[in-house]
């Protein structure tokens, strides 16, 4: 599949200041421990936890704002643990996690000189990581519907449904084109993400690019 690599650590990057777990510090108050260490940020804290915070760690919940402080302080080490986890493959390895020599990028720079596919990281059954067609891939609940079952899509699945918005593109934009998504985020915003990426297009933001008054420019999802 052609248009499936893109370069990294070209564009500035979020502050590494941010809070990167919003979400789930706005409830972490009314979580269970037990339920805080089924969460993938909570089997990440009890895994390493101890190992970067010494005795001091206790669990996901207590610990929080500790290790918080340590991915802000130490992201190389941080951010290392977090690729690992989430099985990105690089074609081109980055020099280094996050870049802050150059003074005119004040956020500085992510995975400087790294290559990598994130429809092929996404998609792609990979043997040696566990990772296989039938694994759950997605899990969600549509807004509004917090009484009705939780709803899964298994890596099969999400590829599939990400190759025919693909090919569905490729029949009408050129390699190259500029396709802003303005949608709410969710389970179809990410196959339409994953296909433009998979179709050799250019993901837009749709915020980012209205904001330079070039709504009309790009093709709008």
């Amino acid at each position: 599949m052609k248009g499936w690599t893109k370069s990294v650590g070209q564009s500035n990057a979020h502050n590494s200041t941010v809070n990167y777990y919003g979400i789930w510090t706005r409830f972490r108050k009314r979580a269970y421990r037990s339920s805080a260490k089924m969460t993938n940020l909570g089997r990440i804290m009890d895994t390493y936890g101890p190992k970067l915070l010494g005795h001091s760690y206790c669990d996901p919940i207590t610990s929080y704002d500790k290790f918080h402080q340590f991915s802000v302080h130490h992201p190389e080490i941080y951010w290392s643990i977090v690729l690992r986890e989430l099985s990105l493959t690089f074609h081109r390895g980055p020099e280094r996690i996050l870049n802050t020599g150059d003074s005119s990028r004040h956020r500085g720079i992510w995975l400087q000189g790294s290559l990598l596919n994130i429809a092929e990281c996404c998609l792609l059954p990979m043997e040696n990581l566990n990772k296989h067609d039938d694994n759950v891939a997605v899990v969600w609940r549509d807004e509004g519907l917090d009484d009705f079952p939780i709803n899964h899509m298994t890596l099969r699945e999400l590829r599939g449904q990400a190759m025919s918005v693909a090919n569905s593109l490729d029949a009408i934009f050129s390699k190259g084109d500029a396709i802003a998504i303005d949608m709410p985020m969710t389970v179809n915003a990410v196959v339409i993400y994953l296909a433009i990426v998979l179709a050799g297009f250019v993901v837009v933001h749709g915020r980012q690019f209205c904001s330079k008054g070039n709504c009309n420019t790009p093709a709008c999802v």
